[in-house]
């Protein structure tokens, strides 16, 4: 039997849900008789809380309505529906109480449809539901940005409904989008000639991973890779980045030292003059560097970055940059990453809401 409603149990200050999924708990009470239209009907059991998205746990079955007049009447089913003096829930001139049977708990799920009595459990109505709330958090960026831990909840569970429908997308329709990014009616015809076997046919699929567009060089260097278009572009430039990265990160040869010790890091050509080992990065113009060792009395700007010849300075070491900093910058620049990020999120939040409603 097909279970459409589901009853809103408040578990901000008892966990009632559990009580009542594991027996504990066989009387619902309400200040109004809202369950009436339930008696003697199956319901899910919606476990809401100002702190989280409203779950539905379980199902139970509404049996009969009981009237509470006063505090005796009230207090002589305690044992059954476990509301105390001190509960916000307490009886003040009337109550109603509801007789639950055969409990069930299920694996939690999200609710996204509304309702302050109950809410619907229909597929459809829950996804109306969550489109309008996205709808309204697209309308509203304010409210998006106040809402953050909602959004991000919602986010992820979008994301991965994104993610399914793209692997359900045929070979043919995944080939055609990587290779042309933007929907025209070019695209549905190669798409339709993969599907009959006339192109693309015998490509492999690890090639269909790296499929890439013959360019010219001239082209390569065209591409401006802070505003790449499409994903070929896209994928152009990262590999590009990781070419960069790749050369910056060679390896620096320490053999001079591993061999010869200090007699290694002394025999080393140095700064500029005289002076003899590692230079100091921070202090290189125009491929001239200051020996690492300072004289006595000497202060510079920065603490020194020491490396073995200039030509190493352009190599990475294990930090971000060279050099220390004072802790007002290091503050400062922990703050504007921790705020670029923030906003990059928030946009990739807002981009996927947007694809899903599409």
């Amino acid at each position: 039997m097909e279970i459409n409603i589901g009853i809103n149990i408040n578990d901000d200050y008892q966990p009632f849900t559990d009580l009542i999924l594991d027996g504990t708990k066989t009387i619902e009470t309400r200040n109004t008789p809202t369950l009436r239209p339930y008696v003697g009907k199956r319901v899910g059991i919606i476990s809401t809380s100002k702190k989280r998205k409203a779950k539905l746990v379980g199902y139970v079955d509404i049996v009969k309505e009981i009237e509470y007049t006063n505090e005796k009447q009230f207090n002589s089913d305690y044992n059954k529906h476990l509301v105390g003096k001190d509960s916000p829930f307490y009886i003040k001139d009337v109550k109603y109480g509801y007789v639950l049977s055969n409990p069930e708990g299920i694996e939690s799920r999200d609710i996204y449809s509304k309702g302050i009595i109950s809410r619907s459990l229909t597929k459809e109505d829950m996804e109306i539901s969550k489109k309008d709330l996205i709808q309204n958090w697209l309308n509203n960026p304010k409210k998006l940005r106040e809402d953050a831990e909602d959004a991000n909840f919602m986010f992820q569970i979008t994301k991965g409904e994104l993610e399914e429908e793209k692997k359900k997308a045929d070979r043919c329709l995944r080939i055609a989008r990587r290779k042309m990014p933007q929907t025209s009616a070019y695209r549905s015809g190669l798409i339709v000639q993969c599907r009959r076997g006339k192109i693309w046919k015998g490509l492999k699929e690890e090639e269909e991973e790296t499929l890439d567009e013959k360019w010219s060089e001239k082209y390569k260097r065209s591409i401006d890779c802070n505003n790449p278009k499409g994903f070929s572009q896209k994928a152009h430039c990262k590999g590009r980045l990781k070419e960069e990265e790749d050369s910056l990160n060679e390896k620096t040869d320490f053999s001079k030292e591993k061999e010869q010790g200090l007699h290694g890091w002394f025999a080393r050509q140095g700064g500029k003059g005289k002076s003899k080992g590692w230079v100091d990065c921070n202090t290189c113009r125009d491929g001239k560097c200051k020996s690492c060792g300072r004289k006595e009395g000497e202060s510079r700007s920065k603490y020194p970055a020491c490396r073995p010849t200039p030509s190493a300075c352009k190599t990475r070491g294990k930090g971000k940059s060279w050099g220390k900093k004072s802790t007002n910058e290091d503050v400062l620049n922990e703050q504007s990453k921790q705020d670029i990020e923030k906003e990059l999120k928030f946009n990739e939040i807002k981009n996927t809401f947007k694809r899903l409603l599409k």
